[in-house]
């Protein structure tokens, strides 16, 4: 009888431990996220257009600044609004036309820019 009592007591404490440790570990990896972009709406624009660009992890915390890429240079824009989920952008004038990689600057003592896998087509 006493082995039972223990036995639930015990698988209890375990029960609980172990949804603290998952609770815990996703906050671990929501905190340190890479940002990523997914999609950008719309896939095309003009010169002060508004965009969006969707993703994860894309608050301040983490994405300093967002640029526009192409083999030869980086175009930073103007983030008109930003949250986890997105980063609103204009596209700046300096943007000639032609077809652009979106490009996250991270938060950090050291700048790391990260490419995404999405792209912008600027046109005239």
């Amino acid at each position: 009888m006493k082995y039972t009592k223990i036995s639930r007591i015990l698988l209890v404490l375990v029960m609980v431990a172990g949804v603290s440790l998952r609770s815990d570990t996703r906050d671990i990896e929501d905190r340190r996220g890479a940002p990523h972009l997914t999609a950008v709406e719309p896939g095309t624009g003009k010169v002060s257009d508004l965009v969006t660009a969707s993703g994860k992890y894309l608050d301040k915390s983490r994405v300093r600044g967002l640029y526009l890429s192409d083999a030869k240079t980086d175009v930073k824009v103007e983030i008109t609004e930003q949250s986890e989920g997105f980063i609103r952008f204009k596209i700046p004038a300096e943007a000639k036309p032609g077809r652009y990689r979106l490009t996250i600057l991270m938060v950090g003592s050291e700048p790391i820019m990260l490419e995404q896998p999405v792209f912008l087509t600027v046109e005239q």
